[in-house]
């Protein structure tokens, strides 16, 4: 099996509401927000292209990068980016909807590239006094030099809570491979300053509707949990999982993070590809050709499961792989990790919560702002495979939407143990073992720090319905 290359693709929301993101092996895609402005520069789509900027780099922007509080999504000819595909020289509407409640100014950006990046793909029509197309001719390093579109709104739009801009796009005139799109949407609070706004991204392919699907494989023993090393390769009911293989997506495809859909769960199909357990298709979190993150679905039965890529899903090009047997057990804890060494011994993604403010919780130097907890600081350390939670889940429900404080403790709560460096962690010292709010599938675990450990890096094991964590994972501990 292939050492991961997708980590956790998420931010981690604490019990206090402050996020910071745990993305231990992929840069992720940055814009920072602030105001919405008249006129957004071009090339600030915050998109993995050459030369690709954001308002970051005008200082005009101080606010929080997809802090899930809102959303930002597209659709174009009425499916959303992750299921387009496009038939050359045909003329569809796209739709940027920018969402967060509370807001009251929106704008965003978007771009359409060939598969270097480099190159605009097809031609943008703006609407009058609505969406207007910015060019720009630049040649960033590393690229041959084109006169690229950014389609962005003619000015912010005033509105309650969402905005929706359309305009159109004709796709280019013969098929040209996987055409890459960037969108960033700003919602603004309107109070006339740079803070408190937010800024959402999304960033996706979409192949030509003539490609011939070709059969996914997945790869020997290749279905484990998402949490990196020591490997699990035991599955949990609405545990975050990976399959790793070949041809999942075309390559030079990818998509590394969730989508919502309509329900505003994480949907369960992205370029046409899904992944099924046991034949129900699964929420999905990122996906490369070779890996695709996934959450197993919380009403898999115990024992053994099927899992099976299928590219092309509900198309007359359907195509699955092999399939692939894997076993369900009701709890397999395992941490999710900011490093993936191959022996296992990996810093725990973590916050330290000192009072009431947050940080990275990791070895010095590892994060600017963050390092090691002290002894009686309060750890927040992020896992999955926990099993059920009262009150229940489901499949791609984020908690926080679903349920109230947006907190479902793990069943048995009183048979939680935890171990920091051979010492036990005492019940009464134990906060919360239960699904994070901010994310299907992902488990928060807040204990305090032991007071008596000394300085250095301490193994933690969780154990919940008498199965324990592997060994290995750890935090730094350092006395201030």
């Amino acid at each position: 099996m292939a050492e991961p290359t997708i980590s956790l693709r998420y931010a981690i929301r604490t019990r206090a509401g402050r996020w910071v993101a745990a993305l231990a092996a992929a840069a992720p895609v940055l814009l920072l927000s602030s105001e919405v402005g008249l006129q957004t520069p071009p090339r600030s789509t915050g998109g993995n292209f050459a030369g690709e900027g954001s308002c970051a780099d005008a200082g005009c922007h101080t606010g929080a990068v997809n802090p899930g509080r809102g959303s930002i999504s597209v659709t174009i000819g009425g499916k959303p980016l992750s299921q387009y595909r496009y038939t050359p020289g045909e003329a569809v509407t796209v739709k940027v909807r920018v969402a967060e409640a509370g807001k009251k100014k929106f704008g965003f950006q978007i771009t359409a590239r060939d598969e270097t990046g480099c190159v605009q793909a097809g031609v943008f029509t703006g609407r009058e006094n609505e969406v207007w197309v910015q060019r720009s001719s630049a040649t960033p390093e590393g690229c041959a030099g084109s006169t690229v579109e950014f389609p962005t709104h003619w000015e912010a739009v005033a509105a309650d809570g969402e905005a929706v801009f359309e305009f159109e796009w004709t796709a280019p005139p013969q098929a040209q491979g996987p055409i890459r799109w960037a969108a960033a949407g700003v919602a603004g609070d309107g109070d006339g300053t740079p803070a408190g706004d937010s800024v959402y991204t999304v960033e996706a392919a979409a192949e030509a509707a003539s490609n011939v699907s070709v059969q996914p494989a997945i790869n020997e023993g290749g279905v484990v949990l998402a949490t990196g090393t020591p490997v699990v390769n035991r599955l949990v009911p609405n545990a975050i999982a990976t399959v790793y293989g070949k041809d999942f997506v075309p390559e030079g495809t990818s998509i590394l993070q969730p989508e919502l859909d309509e329900n505003n769960r994480v949907q369960d199909k992205v370029f046409n590809t899904c992944v099924t357990v046991n034949g129900k298709w699964s929420p999905l979190y990122a996906i490369l050709p070779g890996q695709i993150n996934f959450q197993v679905p919380h009403d898999t039965g115990l024992g053994t499961a099927e899992v099976r890529v299928i590219r092309g899903c509900n198309t007359e090009q359907e195509q699955a792989s092999n399939p692939v047997d894997v076993t369900v057990v009701d709890a397999a804890p395992a941490f999710f990790n900011f490093a993936n060494s191959l022996d296992g011994n990996n810093p725990i993604a973590a916050l330290r919560q000192i009072g009431s403010q947050y940080s990275i919780l990791a070895p010095e130097g590892m994060f600017a702002g963050g390092g090691p907890a002290a002894p009686g600081d309060i750890a927040h350390l992020y896992a999955t495979g926990l099993g059920q939670t009262n009150p229940p889940l489901e499949t791609g429900a984020i908690p926080q939407n679903e349920v109230p404080n947006g907190q479902a403790e793990v069943v048995n709560r009183d048979g939680v143990r935890i171990r920091v460096g051979g010492v036990d962690v005492p019940a009464s010292d134990i906060y919360y073992v239960g699904a994070a709010p901010c994310c299907a599938g992902l488990y928060q675990v807040s204990f305090k720090v032991p007071e008596t450990l000394p300085d250095g890096n301490h193994k933690v094991v969780l154990t919940v319905n008498g199965v324990s964590s592997p060994e290995g994972p750890y935090i730094a501990v350092k006395r201030r």
